[in-house]
């Protein structure tokens, strides 16, 4: 799944990656476990808006993908 740079920038999405995962490396590669990502669900449903509405999006794909899993990657810029 792509993220257009220009959306994470907008967003500010990496301050949420950055939220479940100390590690986030905005030029690199990060691990996202379920945890993680629950955490990054949960902090995206309290800001709302469209920071909700791009986690909602890409939920569906991590949800699938959880089921086979342990964690995805978030490649950097």
């Amino acid at each position: 799944m792509l993220l257009d740079d220009d959306v994470l920038e907008k967003l500010k999405l990496y301050e949420l990656f950055q939220v479940a995962n100390s590690n986030y490396n905005y030029y690199g590669v990060t691990q996202i476990a379920k945890d993680e990502w629950k955490l990054i669900r949960n902090v995206a449903n309290m800001r709302g808006g469209n920071i909700k509405e791009a986690i909602d999006e890409v939920d569906i794909w991590v949800t699938e993908t959880f089921k086979t899993e342990e964690e995805f990657t978030i490649l950097g810029i």
